[in-house]
Formats: structure tokens, C-alpha cells, sequence
């Protein structure tokens, strides 16, 4: 007899970020904390797989992370290389819709995420190829540690076969790098790339 199919619990990706920049951007998101009045009960409560953070300062960072260690959830804090904080918002709630869905190819996990930040010393967040691209061509090999890289709509495999190729071009072979697609994602695309700095 065939056994009964187990349901793959619900991941839980939650975000955090300074409210005054993003508050209505994020209205309608489950899991959606201001980080400027984020606490550690409400933190804990949430039992959060995931947290995406952007903008704490170092008091609130130190709280996020003895929560999350608690709730064994992992930390991706996020930056960007511009002053446009909409990018990170954007790669954000991409990253967190496909999470999320069981959207093919389902080959993205939270793991995967919590490699990435923990092998590195910045998480920097791209929602653009061309700038993707400026950015891996102007840093130094061996500071990257890997790149996630979710393309976008109804792309072709052409396409896709190239965009792949070329950011791997970029990277050394020790990095990880981890592609999929979200068919309705914000922006151009949405890329996170892990950088090791060279005083850590």
C-alpha cells in the first residue's frame, strides 16, 4: 500500500527594515517587523525561519541575532552598493516570494541562504544585470564566496544558459553559486552576492 504524502511544513521568511524608508512598501507582507521597534519577543514569537534585515543599527543587530540564535533562524543582513534602498526591498520580497512558493524549479532553500551569509562577511543585493555584472567585474576574485541569482518572467533558456554563464564567469570555482527562476519577480532580476572582506 502507498503511503500517505507528508506535507512539507511552511517555510518562514520574515523582513526587516528601518520603517520610515519602507513601511509601505512592505504593507502587505506576512512577517514584515519595522526594525526600528522590533523586540525580542516579538522576534521570538514570530518562530521564523528566515530573517532578511536591512538598515538595524548595532544595538538592534546584537538583539536580532541572540533571538534568532534561540529560534535557531538564520540572518541575512543585506546592503547595496548605491544609496537606492529599493533594490534591496526589491531582492527582498523576491527572495522571500520564492521561499515561499513551490514555484519549479525548486531548487532554493533557506540552507542555502543560511550558507551563503554565514560564509561571508556582506550580502550585497542587486535587482539589475548590468549593475550585477559592474559590480562582480570590479571585485577581487577571491572576495567572493558565492552568488544566489534568480531570473525573472518568462525567460528563455537561451537566455537563461547565458545570464548563468556569464556571472559565473566572474566567480572563482570555490564559490557557491545557486540559480533558479521566479516568474513574477520585481525588477530585472534579483542577485545576492557574498563578499568576504579582506580584514575579516
Amino acid at each position: 500500500m502507498f503511503e500517505p504524502a507528508v506535507e512539507m511544513e511552511e517555510v518562514r521568511v520574515g523582513i526587516a527594515t528601518p520603517a520610515i524608508s519602507s513601511k509601505n512598501y512592505f504593507a502587505n507582507t506576512e512577517h514584515y517587523m519595522p526594525v526600528d521597534s522590533l523586540t525580542e519577543e516579538a522576534l521570538l514569537a514570530k518562530q521564523l525561519d528566515l530573517l532578511l534585515v536591512h538598515g538595524a543599527s548595532a544595538a538592534q543587530s546584537l538583539m536580532i541575532e541572540k533571538a534568532c540564535t534561540v529560534e535557531n533562524c538564520a540572518i541575512a543582513v543585506m546592503d547595496t552598493t548605491s544609496n537606492d534602498s529599493k533594490a534591496i526591498y526589491n531582492v527582498m520580497l523576491n527572495l522571500k516570494a520564492k521561499l515561499d512558493s513551490n514555484e519549479m524549479p525548486d531548487n532554493l532553500d533557506v540552507v542555502d541562504v543560511r550558507h551563503l551569509a554565514s560564509s561571508s562577511s556582506q550580502l550585497i543585493a542587486f535587482d539589475n544585470h548590468q549593475e550585477l555584472f559592474n559590480y562582480l567585474q570590479s571585485v577581487a576574485e577571491a572576495s567572493l564566496q558565492g552568488c544566489i541569482f534568480l531570473a525573472h518572467g518568462d525567460i528563455s533558456l537561451e537566455r537563461y544558459t547565458k545570464l548563468n554563464k556569464k556571472i559565473s564567469s566572474f566567480l572563482p570555482s570555490s564559490a557557491i553559486f545557486i540559480s533558479s527562476l521566479l516568474f513574477a519577480g520585481l525588477a530585472e532580476c534579483t542577485a545576492i552576492v557574498a563578499i568576504q572582506s579582506n580584514t575579516d
